[in-house]
């Protein structure tokens, strides 16, 4: 679960920065658009992830 965290964090970030650069991004934002726009969407996923990994660990 630490690994899909990571993932979606790396994600997140990918999103951010083609949501602000746009010029090797139109492949990523044409087929994520709404994660383009709010990347902030999936860094929350990757949140709720770690938090659920951090429980299960436990």
């Amino acid at each position: 679960m630490y690994f899909v965290a990571f993932v979606l964090a790396i994600a997140a970030g990918a999103f951010y920065v083609a949501g602000t650069e746009g010029i090797w991004a139109d492949p990523l934002c044409r087929y994520g658009g709404t994660f383009c726009q709010h990347p902030a969407w999936v860094a929350a996923a990757a949140v709720l992830a770690l938090v659920w990994a951090k429980m299960v660990n436990v």
